[in-house]
């Protein structure tokens, strides 16, 4: 008889996990996360089909901690020693195949904190878009905005507050760095990957590649309209 583990599912801030356990109950991997119910049950059968490619390979990383990179996609967890770390992949190869998996059972509340957390999310790169598209000029993205309503409109550095082309009520920042750029590249990535549908993953395409567009254009610097 098999003895059989089990994959069950759970609802975060950033989505629907999948979690590999052996029979004993001992976590064996936990997947990133995913935007629907549909796509975790898709991602527990891509992971099967990967584990019975037995492409597993174990990396020390610089802290020293081992783990294991399944078909160069999916990392485990971190283990103090090398042995540890092969006896936890050869259970992820022997139970991963005919693992049960237990049905989604909703929970009110966290379905509701990874509703808000959407809603924040989006917010938040509608805000990104918006700093890209404000500036006037393809790519360059602002640092910061401010409406006339708000305190200190008008003020600061004129050679780097611009008033809006389209919009007199509103001003935006240059001299942009290049972490800050960084800042949005990962962000952009995380939300496509995590919460965009096809038609904000399509818009968020368009936008990094214009941004990218700019970088490499201009010898890979930010430049500002003045």
């Amino acid at each position: 008889m098999a003895v059989l583990g089990k994959f069950i599912i759970d609802l975060r801030l950033d989505g629907y996990h999948f979690c590999l356990l052996a029979n004993n109950g001992q976590l064996l991997y936990d997947s990133t996360g995913f935007a629907s119910e549909e796509g975790v049950m898709k991602g527990i059968e891509t992971f099967k089909k990967a584990c019975e490619g037995n492409d597993f390979v174990i990396y020390q990383d610089k802290f020293g901690r081992f783990r294991f990179v399944l078909n160069k996609r999916y990392i485990g967890e971190d283990y103090k020693d090398r042995a540890q770390c092969e006896k936890v992949t050869a259970s992820v190869q022997r139970f991963a195949k005919d693992s049960v998996v237990v049905p989604y059972t909703p929970d009110p509340e966290k379905e509701q904190a990874y509703a808000e957390a959407k809603a924040n999310a989006k917010r938040a790169v509608e805000a990104m878009i918006k700093l890209t598209e404000i500036t006037g000029r393809a790519g360059f993205t602002a640092r910061a905005t401010r409406h006339s309503y708000e305190e200190n409109f008008g003020t600061g550095n004129r050679e780097e507050w611009h008033i809006c082309e389209d919009n007199p009520d509103m001003e935006w920042l240059g001299e942009t760095s290049s972490d800050e750029m960084t800042g949005h590249y990962f962000a952009y990535g995380v939300y496509y990957d995590l919460v965009a549908d096809k038609k904000e993953k399509k818009k968020i395409a368009q936008v990094v590649k214009t941004i990218t567009d700019h970088i490499i254009e201009n010898n890979f610097h930010l430049t500002d309209v003045d």
